[in-house]
């Protein structure tokens, strides 16, 4: 949705749009497991989160 979203706006608009989805989305539960799962060598227990 957001790449068919950027592709009607300037650049500068796409990479502040872009940075923000970033900062949201590494506040969530599967981006701490992520990093958690990537330091401990495991595979990430996905939750939706």
């Amino acid at each position: 949705m957001l790449i068919s979203k950027q592709l009607d706006m300037n650049l500068g608009a796409a990479l502040e749009l872009d940075s923000i989805t970033q900062a949201l989305l590494m506040k969530s539960a599967d981006h701490a497991e992520f990093y958690a799962a990537f330091h401990e060598g495991r595979q990430p227990k996905w939750s939706g989160r």
